[in-house]
């Protein structure tokens, strides 16, 4: 275990201990706090804020080799404040509030030829911003943390790296107004049984209600359900199964306060989806898909330049739109909520915004 602490059982053990038939022991001297242990490739990973392990400079993150501690890398940040460990495509990426000297490039790194160089190009931006959890799914890498879309950031507090670029994840989380202005953060990243699994301070996902808890399939988000009030979700496991989380001191979590952790005893999550509903034809053709792209959509099962009737709920036409022959086209901010896309065969496709 490693945190803030520098006793255990009343034996100095700065920061990190091991458990050793039953008795606490300690595994290395480190100047400042380490924020995770993490195996990867049957390999022991250290985190944190430390800059010295064993009376020998090393900066925030190293590895476990025998009886001792390796560093990685030269980690030469001026700011350094790591906070989680992944390997994709054969890389190791470092997160945290990471900054160096000039900004060229901050919180999220990634260790090539024994370099940590940033994940590209810039890592991510804003003043006030910071990379946390991360995960792999679906052969991407997703970041969480304070990224503010303002910013310039591909996502609002959640985004994927595909090894070439950033992209957001469906479309996205938005904070308690239903917007990105914010500063809401991704706390936690779980992989579980084919799905992604992110909680925070957000409110809704992919335009779906899901208050501090969602998962993510690669093409749409669900909600998970409970209500925590003001309370963030700051960490989830699995155990035999049942979803556990991490939720404050003095949380109230479903009416019931809450010390710290809770689980979820309920028969099912409460799992609605945001996805796009495809209206099926009555001539038997196949139904239409949207699926978001860059700032706009594109219109699978349809391949030709075309005009889009823009529909709300009731069947009643707005306004109509231009798609490419790619399928790509973008709606003016003024269409928000629910809406129906229709193409002159009349064929629809249902989502919300």
């Amino acid at each position: 275990m490693g945190g803030t602490f520098t006793y255990v059982d009343g034996s100095p053990m700065p920061y990190a201990a091991c458990l050793v038939d039953g008795i606490w022991q300690s595994c290395g001297s480190f100047n400042q706090s380490v924020r995770k242990f993490k195996v990867l490739d049957d390999t022991l990973y250290a985190v944190g804020y430390f800059s010295m392990i064993d009376g020998t400079p090393c900066k925030g993150v190293a590895k476990r080799v025998g009886n001792s501690w390796e560093c990685i890398g030269e980690l030469d940040c001026t700011g350094c404040l790591p906070v989680d460990l992944i390997r994709y495509q054969g890389r190791l990426i470092l997160s945290g509030t990471i900054t160096f000297s000039g900004n060229p490039y901050r919180h999220i790194v990634q260790l090539v030829d024994g370099e940590w160089v940033p994940v590209g190009p810039q890592g991510i931006y804003g003043g006030l911003s910071g990379a946390g959890p991360l995960a792999v799914f679906q052969d991407e890498l997703y970041v969480g943390g304070l990224i503010p879309l303002s910013a310039g950031n591909a996502g609002y507090a959640l985004q994927r790296w595909n090894g070439s670029v950033w992209s957001p994840v469906g479309e996205g989380l938005k904070d308690e107004t239903g917007g990105t202005g914010q500063n809401i953060k991704v706390k936690d990243l779980l992989v579980h049984d084919g799905k992604l699994y992110v909680c925070g301070g957000f409110t809704y996902a992919g335009n779906e209600y899901a208050p501090r808890i969602a998962t993510w399939d690669g093409a749409q988000w669900c909600s998970v359900g409970g209500d925590f009030g003001d309370n963030e979700v700051t960490g989830m496991a699995f155990f035999n199964d049942t979803l556990h989380i991490a939720c404050g001191l003095d949380a109230v979590v479903d009416g019931q306060p809450i010390v710290g952790v809770a689980k979820f005893v309920a028969p099912a999550f409460e799992n609605n989806c945001s996805g796009d509903t495809g209206i099926p034809d009555p001539n038997g053709q196949a139904p239409l898909r949207l699926a978001s792209h860059g700032s706009g959509y594109l219109l699978l099962g349809h391949e030709s330049r075309a005009a889009l009737a823009v529909r709300n709920v009731l069947g009643q036409e707005q306004l109509t739109v231009e798609m490419d022959a790619s399928g790509y086209f973008e709606l003016p901010a003024s269409v928000t909520g629910a809406f129906v896309i229709c193409l002159a065969d009349g064929r629809c496709v249902r989502s919300v915004r």
